[in-house]
């Protein structure tokens, strides 16, 4: 019997994949998850772990006799730190990996190539998507690139290309898409597209920290992206509206990875006082869009798992397929045993020989570039990298509440907005602000500069006016004494003295 060992790994989540060809008509496929069981984080086995082992079986009722899919878990749950969880995943996935692996020697076991399928059920960061340090990478969960580019987008479709990034300190996921938003707008050619000039702060959760970070802002843009928890960037409303800065001239946009109270809900930002309700009208939220369509049976079964395996429940008003983590976790095992069960006689084949189409790049290229068709969540797509869809909040002055006003739909890589939602701008004209106000940035050192400009310019105006004036009387002097330049001094048509004119 031939052994192929399949991994997937990443830094939160390592799954491990054993493709057993037998005599039988049944392929053995053996899903080792060395996720960790509780450390805050979305992709944590307490909330995925219940998604996984319904995914199992259901394949197993999909594909049986086809394809047998089993599920082993290998972590420690009293493991609570990253550090902690990396070194205890090299070790126990070594010591599988060693442990399952046929061989001859002791050389051979050393000298194994470990060729694993890495896949992540979490938001995948831009190393993750280099083809030449991560050859068999696949982000199903979807990418910080994703919102990266969608935020790029809602900004140039505003024309807004003045941009100032608040980053609060301390939060790793924040930190990583302000990595992605910023090496993908170093990436752009300009001959291809427009570069956006982006100030760059970092601020943390005090009011001495928030006012320098809001004078760094307006120093340069009139637009505010605010990358931080939801409660944080609230405060930062708050205080901006004592700073004076929701006069509607200034746009403040925050982006959260999900709407789930670890990040901060859209909720947050809604019933403002009258008194802070200007700046409101100028806010945008910017989040994951599940789709939440035909999925209540399986939310319950999911919800009342994870109740029972774990003692978690999930929060009020979402439900488990919410989550791009839980919903991936499970397309990742629907994913995988359609792939094995259609490809099944392949599998079969390579039990007599020693090596197997089934290495990490191959079964790379058998899932990607291709839709699964009636999946249990679904259509799925599957590319090098998985992007998500998004929804668009402004607010809502008749509910004071934050409504969708469009979404980012990536089958169209288009904005829809909804007819019936408008963006009440707070702004004298009741338009949104301008890239770069007439009077420049507020203590903007190019303020002087652009001034100068401007009045050069007006000037310039001026002076050709009077130019122009002072001609045409000239010229209306010197035809009332009859004075003319002929045809031939010019060297054009002569015409008739009837139809002479002159273009002022």
């Amino acid at each position: 019997m031939i052994r192929t060992t399949l991994f997937c790994i990443t830094a939160v989540i390592a799954f491990f994949f054993c493709i057993v060809p037998s005599a039988f008509s049944t392929v053995d496929l053996q899903i080792i998850c060395a996720l960790p069981y509780d450390f805050n984080v979305v992709t944590a086995v307490i909330w995925t772990g219940a998604a996984f082992e319904l995914a199992v079986e259901a394949a197993n009722r999909r594909y049986s006799p086809h394809v047998n899919v089993s599920l082993r878990f290998l972590y420690n749950s009293s493991h609570r730190t990253c550090d902690d969880i990396a070194a205890d995943s090299v070790r126990s996935l070594s010591e599988f990996y060693y442990r399952q692996t046929r061989v001859d020697t002791v050389h051979a076991l050393v000298t194994t190539r470990w060729d694993w399928l890495l896949i992540a059920n979490g938001l995948a960061p831009d190393e993750f998507l280099d083809a030449e340090h991560y050859p068999t990478a696949l982000a199903i969960a979807g990418t910080f690139r994703g919102y990266a580019v969608v935020l790029r987008n809602f900004l140039l479709f505003h024309r807004w290309r003045h941009v100032s990034v608040l980053l609060q300190t301390g939060v790793v996921v924040y930190r990583t898409l302000s990595e992605s938003f910023l090496c993908l707008n170093d990436e752009v050619e300009e001959s291809q597209a427009p570069k956006l000039l982006v100030n760059f702060c970092t601020f943390e959760e005090t009011n001495s920290s928030m006012a320098k970070a809001l004078d760094c802002a307006k120093k340069s843009s009139r637009v505010i992206v605010v990358l931080s928890r939801g409660t944080t960037a609230l405060k930062l409303l708050i205080f901006a509206t004592d700073a004076g800065l929701d006069n509607g001239e200034y746009v403040f946009i925050n982006v959260q990875p999900m709407q789930q109270n670890a990040y901060g809900r859209s909720t947050l930002f809604s019933h403002p006082t009258v008194k802070k309700l200007a700046i409101f009208r100028a806010f945008f939220y910017l989040t994951y869009r599940s789709s939440g369509l035909g999925t209540e049976a399986l939310d319950a079964m999911i919800a009342a798992k994870t109740k029972s395996l774990y003692n978690r429940t999930f929060e009020s008003g979402s439900q488990p397929l919410d989550s791009y983590a839980v919903r991936a976790s499970f397309d990742i095992v629907d994913l995988l045993a359609a792939t094995v069960n259609e490809s099944s006689s392949e599998v079969k084949a390579a039990a007599s020989r020693t090596s197997t189409p089934w290495s990490g790049r191959n079964l790379l290229r058998r899932i990607t570039h291709r839709t699964f068709l009636n999946q249990t969540l679904g259509d799925v797509y599957v590319g090098d990298a998985r992007y998500l869809d998004m929804d668009i909040f402004a607010f809502s002055t008749n509910t004071r509440t934050m409504q969708p006003i469009g979404s980012w739909t990536w089958a169209t890589g288009q904005f829809l907005w909804r007819s019936q939602m408008e963006v009440d701008w707070p702004t004298t004209d009741g338009q949104p602000p301008l890239d770069v106000p007439l009077c420049g940035f507020a203590g903007c050192s190019l303020t002087n500069s652009r001034l100068t400009t401007a009045v050069a310019s007006v000037l310039v105006v001026v002076l050709l006016m009077i130019c122009a004036v002072y001609a045409r009387q000239r010229f209306i002097f010197w035809t009332a004494k009859g004075v003319w330049l002929t045809a031939e001094h010019i060297g054009a048509p002569k015409m008739d003295g009837r139809t002479r004119s002159c273009l002022l």
